[in-house]
């Protein structure tokens, strides 16, 4: 006579199937952002050089070129969004004077990671291209950073050197829990306990007979020994 399944039995399958599709989900979406994550950066990068090339090509905008040069802005208080403008007032700041030429809205799982906002302009100076801040300063050999950061808490950066108005992807202002992990140079958590970095995903990984048992209040992952 054929024996079937016990009630434990199936209680134990169904937990395990529930287990690893819960596991499957979570790595599906943390791909999932980090795709979303690199676009974003590299789309951020895309238009802070389109406001580089309008100002290196003297472009006007109701028939003049504007004083203060074309500009990128975000701010804490709209996370989601950054805004290009002409700064028509040469403040360096969006306000009601200036032209408004573009709010770029991030992707659902996406958002900038500021204290406080931020606003670069490129302008011409003698046919040498600057950038500036809302302080007034142009042209100091010194970096602004635009962070973007993820649900899960990966993070990557992009930085305008003022004085060439070079424009990189990095991460050199990484503050704490994060570090330089990736080979691109993107920001990601220190990995948490019972794991260690793994090169290849840009992700931290289970140490050897280690299981994962969940995730810590930053989102990084924890495992135990088996």
């Amino acid at each position: 006579m054929q024996k079937g399944f016990s009630l434990i039995e199936l209680l134990i399958s169904i937990g395990l199937i529930a287990l690893i599709t819960t596991f499957s989900f979570v790595s599906l979406g943390n791909y999932s952002e980090s795709k979303q994550l690199k676009l974003e950066i590299l789309n951020l990068s895309s238009k802070i050089s389109e406001m580089k090339v309008k100002s290196l090509a003297g472009q006007k905008i109701d028939d003049e070129i504007p004083a203060g040069g074309y500009c990128v802005s975000a701010s804490p208080s709209e996370p989601d969004s950054y805004y290009l403008f002409a700064d028509k007032n040469e403040n360096y700041t969006l306000d009601n004077a200036d032209i408004v030429i573009e709010k770029s809205v991030l992707s659902k799982k996406i958002k900038f990671d500021l204290t406080e906002p931020r606003t670069v302009c490129f302008k011409i100076n003698q046919l040498t291209e600057i950038g500036c801040l809302p302080s007034g300063i142009c042209g100091e050999n010194k970096s602004v950073f635009f962070h973007l950061k993820g649900d899960s808490g990966a993070r990557r950066s992009v930085s305008v050197q003022l004085n060439s108005g070079a424009i990189n992807i990095d991460a050199m202002d990484c503050p704490a829990p994060y570090r330089v992990l990736t080979r691109d140079g993107r920001c990601v958590p220190s990995c948490a306990a019972g794991t260690m970095p793994d090169m290849l995903s840009d992700d931290c990984k289970c140490q050897l007979d280690y299981v994962q048992t969940g995730f810590d209040q930053l989102g990084r992952r924890v495992c135990s020994p088996q």
